[in-house]
């Protein structure tokens, strides 16, 4: 009788599960049903054009049954309403991140997604979801495109430049039809509101942040703080960066040094360097050679030709880069050659250490101990600066990162070099030069 009853009762059980399954399923199929009649009329009012009715049924149907592909024609319909009104900008972006929120391994809404921050110069949130994807393992040829896009977006400061002269210490003299100031890294003005945002010369800045600059017909030597260390008795044509109490200046011709004071030490060089470690390049009538702060060549060769990096240093990273009986070398600093590799033409020595050499009328790029690591194939290069080197095609100029990649196409004049900060300046119009930077820190 026991065991009678243990079996009623389980039957009961089991008649009661079915009768629960059954009811769930039910209830499923229904909501499913009821979805498909909201789904159904979305589609009547997108076939009108209403959109936004469209979307108010979709949200019905997606209380009901939030499956994968209502979700896609949900967005379908978003994608409709926002190509035609701007003003549906913010809920469209809204609905995609809910879909991924459901969905985060489909591909395609976050492709929908990269594009609308894109379209809208919102280029931060574009990477960083392309870059949520990419970092689940997903990716195809338009999530690459669309990473690098965003990766690589650029702006120009609105400021124009005429004339420029390269970084030092951290600051460019820039010209505007020939007046003279100085900008930090990012553009920004060094001194505001000051006769220094008037100056008809501007020299580099340089150790202590001593400067050379001529106001109208006066000359000085000034600091950071605008103390007046010395005055010069003419107007400098030129002057390069101070360095070891020594500052090359170009009057009537010819470049000499002069001191803290502005008392003239040596000179009457077609070029003069800056000192570096006691010693600085200079181009005389016999040729390139180096001296000591006396002005004594100490270099063991009359070269044809020494490569001045940024800051007119004839030696940077521990090399030199020279030209000795018909071709360009690296030399290290006892003025031997560090290695067999030659050229016909090198760039400058930077910090990065990739330098751009030509040889049979090809740019490519080596690094300092000699090894090629992009074949010549551009028509002109300037040397890697923080990750990125600008290259020309013959006519305008682009810029590649170090696996050779175009990451922003031949679209300028000319190029410089990117600083610490992200920033380059680059030939836009004519003669004029602006400061380019990231909208994504590299």
């Amino acid at each position: 009788m026991s065991q009678t009853k243990i079996i009623v009762t389980i039957m009961l059980v089991i008649l009661t599960l079915i009768a629960w399954i059954s009811v769930i399923t039910g209830n499923e199929n229904n909501e499913q049903q009821q979805a498909s009649s909201h789904v159904i009329l979305a589609k009547e009012y997108i076939s009108r054009g209403l959109y936004q009715k469209a979307i108010g049924e979709y949200e019905v149907a997606l209380s009901l049954d939030s499956n994968e592909s209502i979700w896609t024609e949900f967005i379908d319909v978003y994608k409709l309403w926002y190509e035609e009104s701007e003003e549906s900008y913010g809920d469209y972006l809204d609905v995609l991140k809910r879909a991924i929120s459901y969905y985060d391994k489909n591909e395609d809404y976050y492709i929908r997604l990269a594009k609308v921050y894109i379209d809208n110069g919102d280029y931060k949130n574009a990477y960083n979801y392309l870059k949520k994807i990419k970092n689940k393992g997903i990716n195809n040829q338009e999530i690459e495109s669309l990473y690098m896009q965003a990766k690589y977006a650029y702006q120009l400061d609105w400021i124009q430049y005429t004339n420029y002269k390269a970084l030092s210490q951290g600051n460019y003299a820039v010209a505007s039809n020939g007046i003279w100031k100085y900008v930090d890294e990012k553009g920004n003005d060094v001194y505001n509101n000051s006769d220094l945002n008037n100056l008809s010369l501007a020299g580099s800045v340089g150790s202590d942040s001593v400067r050379v600059v001529s106001f109208g017909d006066r000359s000085q030597i000034i600091d950071a703080d605008r103390v007046i260390q010395g005055f010069l008795n003419f107007l400098p044509v030129d002057a390069g960066i101070f360095a070891g109490g020594l500052v090359p200046i170009s009057n009537g011709g010819v470049y000499s040094y002069y001191d803290l004071l502005g008392d003239m030490q040596f000179g009457n060089y077609f070029y003069a360097g800056t000192f570096c470690d006691g010693k600085a390049a200079v181009c005389s009538e016999a040729g390139w050679i180096l001296i000591d702060n006396k002005g004594n060549q100490i270099s063991s060769n009359v070269y044809e030709d020494i490569i001045l990096g940024q800051e007119k240093e004839f030696m940077h990273s521990g090399v030199m880069l020279a030209k000795l009986n018909g071709k360009y070398q690296i030399y290290n600093q006892q003025e031997e050659p560090a290695n067999a590799f030659s050229c016909d033409m090198f760039d400058i020595v930077t910090d990065d250490g990739l330098i751009a050499f030509c040889n049979g009328g090809k740019w490519g790029f080596v690094d300092i101990e000699g090894n090629i690591v992009i074949e010549p194939a551009y028509a002109g290069a300037k040397s890697f600066s923080n990750g990125y080197a600008a290259v020309s095609n013959g006519s305008t100029w682009g810029f590649i990162d170090k696996q050779g990649i175009m990451v922003i196409d031949y679209i300028f004049l000319n190029a410089d070099y990117f600083n610490d900060s992200g920033y380059c300046m680059v030939q836009t119009d004519g003669d004029m030069w602006q400061l380019l930077s990231w909208y994504i820190d590299q």
